[in-house]
């Protein structure tokens, strides 16, 4: 499953976390506040940089020097959540 980030949501940094925060007429829809841990953080950073949720996996993999299988268990989930909410899409 490839996703992208879709246009008008950004991410900010307040108060020492970082949050992924709608832009523009999407303030008005979207009513919840998404936080991100480290691995979060680098998800949303590389995730257009891969062309499925495998190559991502197998990258975060090498990064966070995790079992592929959890690698792979933690970006589906992600981007399941981040699809659920309408951030990303197909």
């Amino acid at each position: 499953m490839a996703v992208r980030r879709k246009d008008g949501f950004v991410l900010r940094e307040v108060s020492d976390q970082t949050i992924i925060v709608p832009t523009g007429r999407l303030v008005i829809d979207f009513n919840c506040l998404i936080t991100l841990n480290e691995t979060g953080r680098w998800l949303w950073d590389h995730l257009d940089q891969f062309d499925s949720a495998e190559a991502l996996s197998d990258e975060m993999a090498i990064q966070f020097n995790v079992d592929r299988a959890v690698a792979q268990k933690d970006v589906e989930e992600f981007l399941s959540e981040l699809l659920r909410l309408g951030i990303v899409e197909r």
